[in-house]
This record gives C-alpha cells, sequence and structure tokens, in this order.
C-alpha cells in the first residue's frame, strides 16, 4: 500500500489498549521504550542522519500522530518533512572523564523521561552523545504506542545495514520490507472476522473458565490503591557454570531456556504464594503469522493470560513438557486480544478488577551486534 492512500486509519487493538491506559496519566513517561549503546570507532554523523532519515521515510508509523474524532483516537501519517526535533547531537569531548560520567547519567535519565506528544509527534527521538573523536552513545528513544521491544532489535539492525551501506558507496538499500503497519491493522480486521479468529475465541473461552484465581501475593506493606509504577529492580548475573547446566538441561529435555526459566518462576511463586494453581500474564510477539510483519516498525506484541493448573506430584521434566505444551497451545491462539478476554471474564465471573493476573513474565533477547556499525 501507498501512503498516500492511507492518510487516516484506525488504531489497532494494541495501540487502543495503550491509548486508553496512557489517557489517565500522560504525563508519565513509562510508554517510552529506550535504549542506548556506547561504543567506540569512527562515526560519520551525516551518513548516520541520512540512515535515519531514510528510515522515517520508510516507516510510516514513525511519522503517525494521532488525532481524536468524536472521541475516537485515529492515526494520520504525516510527510516526513514535517518531522522535526528527531535528532539530537551531544558533545562532551571538552569536559574531563570524571563530570562526563556524572553528565552521560543525567543526559540519558532525562532523554529517557522525555514525554511525547501523541497529537502533535514526533513520538521518536535519536539521540548521539559524542565523548570524544573515537567514542560515542547512541540512544533511541520512542512511545510503545508505534513501537514495541522487537521494534527496538528490528530498527537498530535496519539502521546499521542502511549506514554500512552509504558507507561504502553502496545506493542499493535493500530493505527488509515494503509493508507499513497499516496493512497489519487491515489484516487485523479481517482476522476479527474470520473463522481462525473464531477458533482462538473458542480456546480462550475454554481457559477462562477454569477455576484459577489471582496470586495471593504476601506482600510486606499494603498495596496503595492508586498505581504509581514506582519499584524496584533486582538484577542476578547467572555464571558460566550454570549457565552451562541449563543449556544441558534444555538439550536433554529438549525444550528452550525461556521454558526453564518460566518453569523456575513457577516453582518460585507456587512456594512463594502456596498455591498450585494461578495465572500469570506472558508476552508474546504477534508477528507469527505472516512473515510479512516481521521486519515492520510498529507494535504488535499482545499480553495474554498463561494458566497452571498442575498436580502436587510431578517431576521436573514433567513440568517442564506440561509448560512448553501451554506455552505452544498459548502461541498458537496469540492473536486474540486480551481486551476481549479480559470482558468474558468479567461476564461470566462477575469480577470488578481490570486485570486477570497480578504477575507477568517477560523473556527478552538483548543479544545486540557491539560492531554493526562500520568502522
Amino acid at each position: 500500500m501507498n501512503d498516500s492512500y492511507h492518510k487516516y486509519f484506525p488504531l489497532s487493538s494494541q495501540q487502543n489498549r495503550i491509548w486508553f491506559l496512557s489517557q489517565y496519566d500522560p504525563l508519565n513517561p513509562m510508554w517510552n521504550i529506550f535504549y542506548c549503546r556506547r561504543f567506540k570507532g569512527n562515526l560519520d554523523l551525516k551518513n548516520l542522519q541520512k540512515s535515519l532519515q531514510f528510515i522515517i521515510e520508510h516507516h510510516s508509523i514513525l511519522r503517525t500522530i494521532f488525532k481524536l474524532y468524536k472521541n475516537i483516537p485515529y492515526q494520520i501519517v504525516t510527510n516526513a518533512d514535517k518531522i522535526k526535533n528527531w535528532f539530537k547531537v551531544i558533545n562532551l569531548t571538552e569536559y574531563s572523564n570524571s563530570y562526563k560520567t556524572v553528565l552521560i547519567k543525567k543526559l540519558l535519565k532525562k532523554e529517557s523521561r522525555m514525554l511525547f506528544d501523541l497529537f502533535q509527534g514526533p513520538l521518536f527521538r535519536f539521540t548521539v552523545i559524542k565523548l570524544s573523536k573515537l567514542e560515542y552513545i547512541f540512544a533511541i528513544n520512542f512511545h510503545n504506542i508505534i513501537g514495541d521491544g522487537y521494534s527496538l532489535k528490528f530498527i537498530w539492525i535496519e539502521i546499521a545495514h542502511i549506514y554500512n551501506k552509504l558507507y561504502i558507496n553502496d545506493p542499493d538499500f535493500n530493505v527488509f520490507t515494503h509493508n507499513q503497519y497499516y496493512d497489519y491493522i487491515k489484516w487485523q480486521q479481517d482476522f476479527s472476522k474470520s473463522e481462525s479468529y473464531k477458533e482462538q475465541e473458542k480456546y480462550w473461552i475454554n481457559k477462562c473458565k477454569e477455576n484459577i484465581s489471582l496470586l495471593n501475593l504476601p506482600y510486606d506493606y499494603t498495596k496503595s490503591l492508586q498505581k504509581n509504577f514506582s519499584g524496584a529492580l533486582i538484577s542476578r548475573i547467572i555464571d558460566k557454570n550454570l549457565k552451562k547446566k541449563l543449556n544441558k538441561l534444555s538439550i536433554s529435555n529438549k525444550t528452550l531456556i525461556s521454558v526453564i526459566f518460566l518453569t523456575a518462576f513457577y516453582i518460585l511463586l507456587r512456594r512463594y504464594c502456596n498455591q498450585k494453581d494461578f495465572v500469570i500474564g506472558t508476552f508474546f510477539s504477534g508477528r507469527t503469522h505472516n512473515n510479512d510483519w516481521r521486519n515492520i516498525f510498529g507494535v504488535f506484541v499482545n499480553t495474554l493470560p498463561f494458566y497452571f493448573s498442575i498436580p502436587n506430584k510431578i517431576s521436573i521434566q514433567e513440568l517442564l513438557s506440561y509448560i512448553q505444551k501451554e506455552i505452544i497451545n498459548t502461541h498458537k491462539n496469540q492473536d486474540y486480544p486480551i481486551e476481549r478476554i479480559i470482558q468474558y471474564i468479567k461476564s461470566i465471573k462477575k469480577v470488578n478488577y481490570s486485570s486477570i493476573f497480578n504477575v507477568t513474565y517477560n523473556y527478552i533477547d538483548y543479544s545486540l551486534n557491539d560492531s554493526i556499525f562500520s568502522q
């Protein structure tokens, strides 16, 4: 499809969810997806900016802003020349190393918390912090309503691909896709009327009938009625010996590392909350139905409930097999919107809570090549 035929279009189910939630607290940067990388080597800022300009022109979702018509949000694709203030270069070469460290923390914190205006745009920003002639920090920041975690990984690779083509004066960028996010929205609308949609709906209706409740988490403090999104981060590094054992367990049970971590997470929650049957949230990419969606910048990810109903006496091997089968079944039915699942549960169980789980599990692969830019 061509942008000229699709200037205005509706929101996807994922975007509607983000739009609705973000309107409650529009001054909260929690919907930002921010990523930065520090690297050494020559960086041609003009070629980098040309690469980014091409990305903006190629992915219409980056040129999208939102408007209301009769209180219903719509998207509008703007022209690339109307996008302003999307690229920033900060020069710290004149400062001492100790002061640079202080400035870097402040600048990255500020950049990560910048507020995006959904009505005015742009809904993204690229920032380069120049530390020395051969050392830079490159930061990407965008609102979740135009992209997800996979978009971040993909766009990083695509920027490097185009930059390296410019570096060797190769005009053939050979971009990865010609589809746009509104093609996915059209597919989603058609899918909601299909037999496949009805089959997935039947799967989730059967799942919702299971008598499984939220986790009874033993809080240290009384939970606030008002959401503030404040919390803590606990980090653990897996040593090489444990990683080797996990890989061995993965191979011997013909399962993925992500399944092993989810199994361990289940065991932890089961013992911590003294519950064997409960539901947690899981994230699925939403890009598996059609290869055309894999290289599109946009928000495809769907959050879905994962139901645990496991016997008391079960071996680790049996538990891994059970969880892997559940993941496969959920994966097959991942296109069904979570809003419909919540609506159905509220109708049959007469509950008044807005969520069907209070804990989520997310396995993210952050493996990006440090040396993807030509030196």
